[in-house]
């Protein structure tokens, strides 16, 4: 027991020693991009049916310079017989110790809901901060506007928010 509590104190005291620098998440050089894809069913005990999804996405970021960036996320979900779309992006300031930008997104579905046509669209719109306190704390923040519009069968309804 005497072990562990010492292996707990110097592993704690290592930590806390750690000099605080910057984590130079810097803008990328050149292009950085990634894809994925995902599967997933649910099934319930006692019923027949099940539910399938599946995801593919992808995102790319580009340097625009030693301190500028942005980023292109577009992605598609299937789930069951519901199919969503979205697309997005931000352009960021990245000077060594934090980060700020804007971003933007856009998502939209369609469904048939007791005989009509159900057509959702999304639109997030933001700004965002980070301060890297070091290498292993980042304080951020982030707020914009949400709007969505719901057409359904000839009632269109906007609703407008934020976020913080």
């Amino acid at each position: 027991m005497l072990n562990r509590t010492k292996l707990l104190l110097a592993s704690t005291a290592l930590v806390v020693s750690a000099p605080l620098a910057p984590a130079m998440a810097a803008a990328p050089m050149g292009f950085v991009g990634t894809i994925g894809a995902a599967y997933g069913q649910a099934d319930a005990d006692g019923s027949d049916e099940s539910l399938d999804s599946w995801t593919i996405e992808g995102s790319g970021a580009f340097g625009f310079g030693p301190a500028f960036g942005g980023q292109v996320d577009v992605g598609y979900t299937s789930l069951d017989e519901v199919d969503l779309f979205g697309v997005g992006g931000s352009l960021f300031w990245a000077p060594a110790m934090g980060r700020l930008g804007v971003s933007l997104s856009w998502q939209t579905t369609e469904e048939e809901f007791f005989g009509f046509d159900v057509d959702i669209d999304g639109l997030t719109y933001g700004a965002f901060g980070e301060y890297y306190v070091g290498n292993y704390f980042t304080i951020g923040a982030k707020g914009g506007g949400v709007n969505v519009n719901i057409d359904a069968g000839g009632a269109d309804e906007d609703i407008r928010g934020g976020y913080i």
